[in-house]
């Protein structure tokens, strides 16, 4: 599991923190790092960290530092160790491997350097991968998983591979112009509609990939927009449709089967916490 925000992160001994979700955190379905069974392992009690992500994950802890190995990369790492949790999307799942960008002010200071940044430190002399481009790509589906470092391989990819600006250097956030949902694009409804539409308007939206539903504005931001999203949103939900995702000049569509989750028969869909509005 990847989350934009976080470095590396593993669990050790966790406990259920207060949750708003339907389904419970269950620590015995996960595997715990057992610090007695590292020798090298150095705990860091005195920096801790206090998470909170966008669909109501959160994650408490403290730093420690090891040695760490992808592959045939390894280095010795600083990571966090999570020892309050309250999401059910940890059931079953021993930890985290975050490739999130290096924090500024007060919460770079509290978390642990993310792992491709440590592990391509010219001065961590404890690293075999300190000439390891600062790129990485990852694949995945329900079941599987693959994380390419360096950049990606063009042989596992169909056509060019397409970039868009970056609108911070401390998270992946991209300029968003709209959120369409519907049968299909020409029958589509535009969700993000904007006060002033002249003045080339765009969410900056954070692509991450430890929030595991679309999260979308609950409010108007401010008078921003002109109506809330998320309720025009439940108020047009039907079976089939789909969103169309407005980036960088080019649409992406999000398929019905991505965002409603047929086992469990749920939605995947979320407003934005207040505090992330």
């Amino acid at each position: 599991m990847a989350r934009g925000t976080v470095r590396a992160l593993v669990l050790v001994g966790l406990v259920g923190a207060g949750t708003s979700f339907h389904t419970p955190y269950k620590p015995e379905q996960s595997r715990h790092f057992d610090v007695t069974k590292s020798s090298t392992f150095n705990p860091i009690t005195e920096k801790v960290f206090d998470l909170h992500y966008a669909d109501g994950s959160h994650l408490r802890g403290f730093n420690g530092v090891d040695q760490v190995w992808l592959g045939d990369y390894k280095c010795t790492a600083p990571f966090g160790v999570i020892t309050d949790c309250n999401s059910p999307d940890f059931n079953g799942v021993d930890g985290i491997l975050g490739f999130g960008l290096p924090k500024s002010g007060e919460e770079g200071r509290e978390l642990p350097t993310p792992i491709l940044f440590a592990m391509t430190d010219q001065e961590n002399k404890m690293s075999n991968a300190r000439d390891l481009t600062r790129k990485f790509s990852f694949f995945s589906t329900d079941i599987d998983a693959e994380v390419q470092l360096g950049g990606y391989d063009p042989s596992t990819t169909v056509g060019e591979m397409w970039y868009t600006p970056c609108l911070s250097e401390n998270d992946f956030i991209v300029g968003v112009t709209s959120l369409r949902f519907g049968q299909s694009y020409d029958t589509s409804t535009e969700l993000l509609k904007f006060s002033d539409p002249m003045d080339e308007p765009y969410l900056p939206s954070i692509m991450d990939s430890g929030t595991s539903c679309l999260v979308m504005p609950g409010d108007t931001l401010g008078g921003k927009l002109r109506n809330v999203p998320f309720n025009d949103f439940t108020n047009l939900w039907e079976e089939g449709k789909s969103f169309w995702l407005g980036i960088g000049g080019r649409e992406w569509q999000g398929p019905f089967s991505s965002w409603f989750l047929a086992r469990t028969n749920q939605t995947c869909v979320q407003t934005s916490p207040a505090r992330m509005q």
